[in-house]
Parts: structure tokens; C-alpha cells; sequence
């Protein structure tokens, strides 16, 4: 089976300019847990999930040392002051880089190895450069369900 058949589509972005909030904001009013990060060219830049919003234990530069890090920065202002600035924190500060992209044509099987090899939970789909698609973890219930594009 191709990833064609349980992509979502179209797909709903931001562009690189958008805030955290902005991005939070439609996630939460789609019900879907990643977006693309568009340039204003139209290229994907990279990937913002709803795992970005979660703190996480993250090492101190040059130290042993581990504490909680949420959106970029260390939980000692606490978390309702790190949410308040994320009204104007652009999306590019917490997007995942160059993230992992697949095209309509590759197999469900190696979503499924990718998912388990590297974790993501979300892959923008692209055909010829283009943004077509994105395939989540949850679209492989589409699989399980027969709700499955011919």
C-alpha cells in the first residue's frame, strides 16, 4: 500500500513568519498534531508537532546537567510565562529543521519503519519538490478502518 491512500490532504501549514501561538491555535481548531513550516516561496522548511509543546528534559550546554526546557527555553520563568511569550515567538525557534519528507508513491511499510527507526510521528509528503500530503501516526487507522483512497 502507497502512502497516497492514507495521506491527509490538502494540507493545513503556517508560513515561517506565524507565532507559536498562531500555530497552537490551529492545531487545536483542526484537531490534527503537526504542521508543515512553509517559506513565503511556498517550500517546506520544517515541521512543527504538538510534541514541541511539551516540556523536556534537555542537557545544559557544556554540563552533565539535565533539566525541563519548554518551547526553547528553561522552565525556571515557569511554564504560564514561557506559554505568554509564545504570542510572539515565531515557529521557527522550536520547528524541526529539514525534516524527514516521503513521497505519495513510497510504501505504508516504511512510514511504519521510519516511525520505529527514527520516531516521528508526522511526514510531509512531496512530489516534485511540491507539498501533496502529510501522513501522521493516526492515519494508519485508515488502514484498520477501510478508509482507504483507491
Amino acid at each position: 500500500m502507497q502512502l497516497k491512500q492514507i495521506m491527509s490532504s490538502p494540507v493545513f501549514t503556517v508560513r515561517s513568519g506565524e507565532t507559536l501561538f498562531a500555530a497552537a491555535s490551529l492545531m487545536l481548531d483542526k484537531g490534527i498534531g503537526g504542521l508543515p513550516v512553509m517559506s513565503e516561496q511556498g517550500q517546506l522548511l520544517g515541521l512543527i508537532t504538538k510534541s514541541d509543546f511539551v516540556a523536556r528534559e534537555k542537557s545544559f550546554p557544556f554540563s552533565r546537567d539535565r533539566a525541563p526546557q519548554l518551547l526553547g527555553h528553561w522552565l525556571k520563568a515557569g511554564a504560564e510565562a514561557i506559554y505568554e511569550m509564545a504570542k510572539n515567538e515565531p515557529v521557527t525557534t522550536v520547528m524541526r529543521k529539514n525534516p524527514i519528507y516521503m513521497a505519495e508513491d513510497d510504501l505504508v511499510k516504511t512510514f511504519l519503519e521510519k516511525i520505529i527507526s527514527i520516531g516521528i510521528t508526522h511526514a510531509p509528503i512531496l512530489r516534485d519538490g511540491e507539498l501533496v500530503g502529510i501522513v501522521a501516526q493516526k492515519d494508519l487507522l485508515k488502514i484498520v478502518t477501510g478508509a482507504v483512497r483507491s
